[in-house]
């Protein structure tokens, strides 16, 4: 028999209220259904206090504002006293034992959180992303660094017809930018299936900061055991669904094109990559929560699929506008961390049989900004997941619970 791997102790229980043990899966320690705590965290009866209110400032010669029963003295802008029948309203500020406070989360405490959450733990956030990113990096590199030799070889003879000068600068170009390309290009496609891997490796992080904790790098590593699978086989699902959405559109669009116009066929064409976006765009957000699910609760690969749809349903446009946000911010923030390798570049393609030490540059700039965007969008995944089982199911009780047993 052997011994589950120890998780570090004060973790927060993460299972869906409801839900039993997973009968597929090995037993979660230490990750259960949390206790039942009737009035735990409950307001403190509020009494009325006798003086001004704190932010009240009477001026010269009034007198303190006298109020009709049922009614808040303090209406104005600035009191912590909220206007309404009585101090029944009133109530304690949420626990913030960690990255943000314990209560749903505005647009603002999730971004900052997000930072926040790199900041309290950077090596396990920059550590875990630059394994992965570095891996995917070099291979594309490596890839680029062959297509540069590849075409070192053949370009003399299609330029010489051209003057010395004109045909160094030609061949550093063209290599340059086919080698760039085709990096990005492997990039990408390596990235959609170590994306949701790496994810749910870093929710893991920023799920206990939430509540004030902090993780090695194996223990992180620990708690994903027997669940990187499900990761892997969730973005190969994913990738494989789409990839048949694309074959299909193009299977429709070469068929008009042989038996009708060519006319029809570039609006279908048009037409269908314009829906095909809108569903891939849909299904994006509908499944955001998925890695959240698969590793913090620790759910089947079918269970957990369902649990992250139905935490998604009826945040659609919340979910996508933040996300969309985020992505947004990313991509100023990548392009300006770029300028500097980008002329870099410009400055060594220019130089002769410098075009490898071009894609090289490259090639770091590239791992750099992956790096920090993908530690960046999996805070915002995790802490949108935490947010909104504190909106729908009450996890800050647990939250709250798991923070005090590890003071």
């Amino acid at each position: 028999m052997t011994t589950p791997t120890p998780e570090p102790t004060g973790g927060p229980s993460w299972t869906a209220p409801g839900a039993g043990p997973d009968p597929t899966g090995a037993p979660e320690p230490g990750w259960g259904a949390p206790p039942t705590q009737p009035g735990y965290l409950a307001p403190p009866t509020a009494v009325p206090p006798t003086g001004p209110a704190p932010g009240y400032t009477p001026g010269f010669g009034q007198q303190h504002p006298t109020a009709a029963p049922g009614t808040s003295p303090y209406p104005q802008s600035g009191s912590p006293y909220p206007a309404g029948p009585g101090w029944d309203q009133w109530a304690p500020p949420a626990a913030q034992p960690g990255i943000v406070p314990l209560r749903p989360l505005t647009l603002m405490e999730i971004l900052d959180g997000s930072f926040r959450a790199i900041r309290s733990n950077p090596a396990v956030m920059f550590g875990l992303s630059a394994i992965v990113v570095v891996v995917v990096i070099t291979v594309s590199t490596v890839l680029g660094l062959y297509v540069t030799d590849l075409l070192a070889t053949y370009l003399p003879s299609l330029t010489s017809e051209l003057d010395p000068a004109s045909a160094q600068a030609f061949q550093s170009t063209l290599t340059t930018s086919i080698s760039a390309s085709m990096g990005s290009f492997v990039t990408s496609v390596a990235m959609t299936f170590a994306g949701p891997l790496l994810t749910g490796l870093l929710i893991t992080s920023v799920s206990r900061s939430v509540i004030g904790q902090k993780l090695s790098m194996s223990e992180a590593w620990a708690l994903t055991k027997g669940r990187r699978a499900r990761l892997l086989g969730f973005a190969l699902a994913i990738a494989g669904a789409e990839l048949a959405v694309l074959a299909l559109l193009v299977g429709l669009v070469v068929l008009v094109a042989r038996t009708g116009s060519t006319a029809a066929a570039v609006l279908l064409g048009l037409a269908g990559l314009v829906g095909y976006l809108v569903v891939a765009v849909w299904l994006s957000v509908r499944t955001l929560l998925v890695p959240a699910s698969l590793v913090l609760e620790g759910t089947s690969f079918r269970r957990g699929i369902a649990r992250g749809w139905r935490l998604t349903h009826g945040s659609f446009w919340r979910l996508f506008g933040i996300y969309l946000l985020v992505v947004l911010m990313l991509t100023v923030l990548t392009g300006l961390l770029g300028v500097p390798a980008s002329i870099l570049t410009q400055f060594l393609v220019a130089m002769p049989n410098m075009a490898s030490v071009a894609v090289i540059v490259t090639a770091v700039s590239s791992a750099i900004t992956e790096t920090v965007t993908v530690s960046y969008l999996a805070s915002v995944v995790a802490l949108l997941y935490v947010d909104l089982r504190i909106r729908r199911e009450g996890l800050d009780v647990e939250l709250a619970r798991a923070a005090g047993e590890a003071v």
